[in-house]
């Protein structure tokens, strides 16, 4: 993988309220968003998987310490290592995917996750400069509340986390990177892009328009051209995820550790969908397919979708206030989502050095 340098670049300041207090309001809305992980997401998965032991990984001989202590990358002067990339490859096939973990499935996800904890720490290093930390309290309760939610034990999700030789702190990172790039995202949505009534009134009239058609719930998982470094490696990317989901992977597991949408943080979940709400070429795709049914790659401007379809029906109520209202915020944040992060990637100093 080839070295890539980018221009360090100042980002103006955007005033006091962008750090030093976070809004109640905004902390209410995300621990509800992910506490809708509960049955769609990687955390469900890990928390339905059976205990794990040691030997379904594959523990380094002490030749390699050396080895995995080795820098694989540095992102503005922070450093990510080989160790911490086997640790989130291994957190994928024992705890996403529930597979054990063989020379062969690490060498496939290796670069994958490299580039994701490349975002992840931009992620984690912005939401950081702009005031906005998630403490440990915030993501140990989060983590407690799904322990609860799946009647299991207190303390049990990191007992199985550790019993597979694993580090918590590769789940909690991972939810600490999301979790404040999602609040970030929200705070220059309502700053910068605010929803106007006007809006919501005309996503309800569209609503009205579309009554007796059919509407789908579905569900996507969506590889930016941008994120994954190109149109070959977003394929490449694709073919890996559709291999992990015919392999009997989780749709939401998968969707949340791979989708570049807003909609990765509750598993992929796009709600009800009909004409006029989505991209003509995913609706599409939609009306091809039958309940449980899983798409093929679906091309559009930004990147590649796959699309799972749970049911069918058609439309006979109209979206409420709130309902239009989160449909509009989810559009701009997950526009701003890619942006933002695309502007981090060249503003920022990233050195690969494997």
């Amino acid at each position: 993988m080839p070295k890539a340098r980018a221009r360090v670049q100042r980002l103006l300041p955007l005033g006091p309220e962008w750090g030093k207090v976070r809004s109640e309001i905004l902390v209410k809305e995300m621990v509800g968003a992910m506490a809708r992980l509960v049955t769609s997401s990687l955390m469900a998965a890990l928390l339905t998987v059976a205990p794990l032991s040691l030997e379904h990984g594959v523990q380094p001989k002490p030749a390699q310490a050396q080895e995995m202590l080795r820098i694989a990358a540095v992102v503005n002067d922070e450093i990510i290592s080989i160790y911490d990339i086997l640790q989130r490859t291994d957190f994928q096939i024992l705890i996403g995917l529930g597979q054990q973990v063989t020379d062969e499935s690490r060498n496939r996800l290796f670069p994958i996750m490299l580039r994701t904890m490349i975002d992840e720490k931009l992620m984690t290093q912005e939401a950081k400069r702009r005031g906005i930390i998630v403490q440990d309290d915030e993501i140990k309760g989060y983590v407690e509340a799904l322990e609860a939610s799946n009647n299991r034990p207190k303390g049990s999700v990191l007992k199985d986390i550790e019993r597979a030789g694993l580090r918590a702190d590769t789940l909690m990172d991972q939810i600490r990177a999301r979790l404040g790039w999602d609040i970030l995202s929200r705070q220059k949505v309502r700053a910068f892009r605010p929803i106007s009534d006007d809006e919501v009134d005309q996503v309800i009239a569209e609503g009205k328009t579309s009554q007796g058609q059919p509407e789908y719930l579905a569900a996507d998982i969506f590889l930016s051209f941008d994120s994954a470094g190109g149109d070959a490696a977003a394929q490449r990317l694709v073919d890996e995820i559709t291999r992990q989901l015919a392999g009997g992977a989780r749709f939401s597991a998968v969707a949340q550790q791979y989708s570049n949408s807003a909609s990765a943080t509750t598993g992929g979940d796009l709600g009800w969908v009909r004409t006029g709400q989505i991209d003509p070429a995913l609706l599409t795709a939609l009306e091809a397919l039958q309940p449980g049914q899983v798409s093929q790659p679906v091309r559009t401007v930004s990147g590649l979708h796959l699309l799972l379809l749970r049911e069918k029906r058609a439309a006979t109520s109209l979206p409420t206030r709130d309902e239009a209202r989160q449909r509009l915020l989810g559009e701009r944040l997950e526009a701003e989502g890619r942006r933002s992060l695309r502007d981090l990637r060249q503003a920022a100093t990233i050195d690969i050095r494997i």
